[in-house]
């Protein structure tokens, strides 16, 4: 009985670890890739990316648009469904958003799929 109230405790303490989310900031993403985190920073100068109908719409986070450190990617529609247009929202404000940490054009990215992802601060 011993064993198997042991081995439930590792069980239950493994599982518990495993759904921590990390917390980090754009700078750190790049680190994290792979894995669900939760990111919490500020959008100093947004920028929307919208050259064509059919590519998905991208915030840049970082000091400017060459220099940025995270790409927030929303795909055509899945930003439907949005009530609020991310880019205005963002732009001088923190956020904060959970998801896992891809690449997308050679930076880290995360892809908001759902506003319930997306967290900003007034």
């Amino acid at each position: 009985m011993k064993k198997l109230i042991y081995l439930l405790v590792i069980l239950l303490s493994g599982t518990a670890l495993h759904a921590q989310r990390d917390t980090i900031t754009a700078e750190q993403a790049k680190n994290f890739v792979g894995k669900n985190v939760l990111l919490c920073d500020r959008v100093k100068d947004g920028h929307m990316d919208n050259i064509s109908k059919d590519e998905p719409t991208v915030v840049y986070v970082g000091d400017t648009y060459e220099t940025s450190t995270l790409l927030l990617v929303f795909n055509k529609n899945d930003l439907t469904t949005f009530s609020f247009d991310p880019e205005k929202k963002m732009e001088n404000h923190t956020f904060c958003v959970h998801g896992k940490v891809a690449m997308y054009k050679g930076k880290p990215a995360i892809y908001v799929k759902s506003e319930e992802q997306l967290k900003v601060e007034e």
